[in-house]
Parts: C-alpha cells; sequence; structure tokens
C-alpha cells in the first residue's frame, strides 16, 4: 500500500495548497510553485496592499481556516480594488489560469473600503468575507458545485446564514428566478382583473424557492451525516472537518451512508492510486 507521502507535501496540504480531484504529484508541484510565487510573476504593484499589509489583515482569518478547514492560507495574495466589483460585492476570490489547461492560482480582491475599515455597507464584515473566499482558495481545483458554498458558509457567525446561505449554488440560479418574478409581475400586469390568473401566477416563484429549499434540505442532511461518521472514524472534531473539506460531492454523499469502517476502508483503498487520498489518508485519518 502505498503511503509515502514526504513532509514537505503534508505541510502544503495544511497550508490550503490542496490536491485536487484527479490531480497528478506533478501537477500539484507545478500549481504550488505558480501559487507561491504569484507575487514575483504578476503585477499587484498601485492595486492594493502590499502583501505585508495582506498578511496582517489575515491574521484573524487563519484560526477560523484551520479549525474548519485544516488550511492556514498565509501565502495568498490580496489586492484592494474595486474594479468588476457590483456595488453590492465586498470581495471575491480569483481562481484563474494564464492559459488553457495550465495550473490555476488564486488571490483575493478586496472592495478598497476594506483597506481602512472592516465594515462595508454594514453588510460584510471584512473577517468573514475573507473566511468565506479562502475556503474557496482552498478548493481550487475542485468543480464540486453541491458542497460548496455549504462548506464556505460554516465560517459565518450567523447560524441562519450558515444553513441558508448556501440556497443559491450559482448566478444563473439568480438569473432564472429574478426572469421568473419578471413574468410574473408582467402577467399580473395583463391579467390585472382576472384573479384566478393572477393567484396562479404566483406558482411559478414560489415553487422555484420550495424546490431551493427542499434541496438545501437533503444537501445539509448529508452533509451533517458525513461529518457524524468522519467523527467516528477519527474521534477529532478538526480533524473530521479538514477531511470533509477535501472530498468531493460524490464522496461526500457516499461517506453520509457509510460506517467509520468502510469510509476507512474506501481511503485505503483510494489511497492506492490517488495522490490527493494519501495525503487525506496520511495528514488526517492515520
Amino acid at each position: 500500500m502505498k503511503h509515502d507521502i514526504d513532509d514537505p507535501l503534508l505541510a502544503l496540504d495544511r497550508r490550503g495548497l490542496i490536491p485536487g480531484p484527479e490531480e497528478s504529484l506533478v501537477h500539484f508541484e507545478e500549481r504550488v510553485h505558480l501559487c507561491l510565487s504569484l507575487d514575483k510573476n504578476f503585477d499587484f504593484e498601485g492595486q492594493g496592499a502590499s502583501p505585508a499589509n495582506a498578511s496582517l489583515i489575515l491574521e484573524g482569518t487563519t484560526p477560523v481556516t484551520e479549525s474548519l478547514y485544516g488550511i492556514r492560507p498565509e501565502w495568498i495574495q490580496m489586492i484592494f480594488s474595486n474594479k468588476k466589483l457590483a456595488p453590492w460585492h465586498g470581495g471575491c476570490a480569483w481562481i484563474v489560469q494564464s492559459e488553457e489547461n495550465a495550473s490555476p492560482v488564486a488571490f483575493l480582491q478586496l472592495r478598497k473600503a476594506f483597506y481602512r475599515s472592516s465594515q462595508y455597507l454594514h453588510l460584510y464584515h471584512r473577517r468573514e468575507l475573507i473566511t468565506h473566499e479562502l475556503a474557496h482558495i482552498g478548493r481550487m481545483t475542485f468543480e464540486e458545485p453541491k458542497f460548496e458554498e455549504i462548506l464556505a458558509y460554516r465560517s459565518s457567525p450567523s447560524s441562519f446564514r450558515r444553513y441558508f446561505g448556501p440556497i443559491i449554488q450559482s448566478t444563473k440560479e439568480v438569473f432564472v428566478f429574478f426572469v421568473v418574478l419578471l413574468l410574473t409581475l408582467l402577467l399580473n400586469i395583463a391579467f390585472i382583473d382576472h384573479f384566478p390568473w393572477i393567484l396562479l401566477s404566483q406558482l411559478a416563484p414560489i415553487g422555484l424557492v420550495a424546490l431551493a429549499c427542499g434541496r438545501l434540505w437533503v444537501r445539509q442532511s448529508q452533509f451533517r451525516r458525513c461529518l457524524v461518521h468522519l467523527r467516528d472514524l477519527v474521534n477529532d472534531k478538526q480533524r473530521a472537518n479538514a477531511i470533509i473539506y477535501r472530498l468531493t460531492d460524490k464522496e461526500i454523499q457516499l461517506f453520509a451512508t457509510l460506517s467509520a469502517h468502510d469510509i476507512k476502508m474506501y481511503a485505503e483503498k483510494e489511497a492506492q492510486h490517488s495522490f490527493r487520498w494519501r495525503v487525506i489518508l496520511k495528514n488526517w485519518i492515520s
């Protein structure tokens, strides 16, 4: 059984440079090099704070990311710029590629107001926003939309946002919902004297909200059961948090149905051919 993973690779995993699904050691090392040298290869000058200032801002977030995700991504570069941000956006994580099939790199963009203030529009708190976006940074090579936002919203201090924040899975869903709302409004105007039609037109947006809530309930339940089984496996809350953060959608759904023993068997089997699972097994399970 192949479990031989060097300590430097384990350390990179804990820094938030996590092997992605199907990512080979060669591609992983290439991505690590690009991410850690981003400040030398990308012109951040004049776009925001220096790396030293960014490090100071990150200080309050890394204890949270370490507890929830098993990462301390202190290497991340941060810029303060309003470019490409909608007025209601406080910031975002950029995961970009220089060309197709190239290894991705990532950095954080925060609104200029956050350079000197910890809040924006009384809607966003800088520490919460950064922690949320860092959750996406650690999974930059994961294309796993079902539980991505559930993982990211775990860092919110609000229990309401932790549960209902992930109700929207993509910007496409927001667009569809507002199109339905607009059509509903137009139908209400067109059939203003026909109460039954107005009543029926309300069912479409209500139905969409109901479907989204039902989907969220199913996924939150699967996530919770998976986490319980992982805690049974490692007998440690923080290590279980780190493991679930490194799983694919299918693995989270599968582990929600498996016992701790079966999860251990799965991990050992996958570690024979998966670089990602060798790191998980050595760093968080063994």
